[in-house]
């Protein structure tokens, strides 16, 4: 039902998070570069996941739980892959880091994002992405950051149109309170 809808869409302010950096994504775009973008977002989003997943990950590699469980004995590839799938999917914390790695998937479609942004009549396509967004869900305990990101993208791509839209957008908030 529709209550059911809008308490899964704002539970946890998540929703409202990726509206926003869709809005400001688009805002800056006039300056956008991918190397540079991708730059700065190792630098500012991945490298501290990566400093606050250590200690985390460094723990369960001594004791030999969490994404280490059963690989006593393991060769350093398979510790190796077992650590990558682990940061990649975000499971080696109870810690709600999942979005990390969800976000990383919209960072990494940015040409695409821009391409839609420079042909605004493609925003269209919002028509079907908000219905598979809404009926898709995310993942069960987070586990699947590319099912979250097709989740999560019509909210960014509303948040881009919000912004290409502004003016417009702001008259519409004005005239229907």
């Amino acid at each position: 039902d529709s209550i059911h809808l809008l308490a899964t869409l704002a539970s946890g302010g998540t929703i409202v998070f990726v509206f926003i950096s869709g809005y400001l994504f688009q805002h800056l775009s006039a300056r956008f570069e991918y190397r540079t973008y991708l730059l700065k977002k190792f630098q500012y989003v991945l490298l501290p996941y990566l400093a606050v997943s250590m200690p985390i990950v460094a723990h369960e590699f001594v004791f030999g739980y969490g994404i280490f469980d059963g690989r006593a004995g393991a060769s350093w590839a398979d510790l190796t892959i077992a650590l990558v799938l682990g940061l990649a999917r975000a499971d080696h914390s109870f810690i709600p880091y999942w979005f990390i790695p969800t976000i990383t998937i919209i960072y990494l479609c940015a040409p695409l994002l821009m391409f839609i942004d420079r042909r605004p009549k493609l925003y269209w396509c919002l028509l079907l992405l908000i219905p598979v967004g809404a009926l898709l869900h995310r993942s069960l305990l987070y586990a699947n950051p590319l099912q979250n990101a097709l989740h999560m993208l019509p909210v960014y791509l509303l948040g881009m149109l919000a912004s290409r839209y502004a003016g417009e957008v702001l008259a519409l908030c004005r005239r229907y309170g």
